[in-house]
């Protein structure tokens, strides 16, 4: 379809067009290129090898990153993660001189 509104448009141009848009469509992606094309064939545009591939480059840019909120930390809870150490070295101790006592 690309083809035939290419040369019907402009004949003689229109074979160099499409060979351009076939190596675009190698370079970009086939698909993308094939979507931006039928896209501009559904709403009879004029197809130019520069709408192309701006529409494909325009297809190809990342969105925009999230928004990410993060929550005030309360540093408190890791108080406790640092005592927790001592607390089990002093049940190890307790535990060692009960089993000494025990045998």
């Amino acid at each position: 379809m690309a083809y035939d509104a290419l040369t019907t448009a402009r004949p003689v141009e229109g074979k160099k067009d499409y060979l351009n848009i076939l190596k675009l469509a190698a370079d970009q992606g086939q698909a993308r290129v094939e979507s931006v094309l039928r896209s501009l064939l559904d709403t009879q545009q004029a197809l130019r090898v520069k709408d192309i591939a701006e529409l494909v480059a325009a297809q190809n840019m990342p969105s925009p990153p999230a928004e990410v909120r993060i929550a005030p930390v309360d540093l408190s809870v890791y108080d406790t993660l640092l005592a927790a150490p001592l607390e089990c070295a002093q049940a190890a101790e307790d535990r060692n001189e009960l089993e000494v006592r025990h045998a």
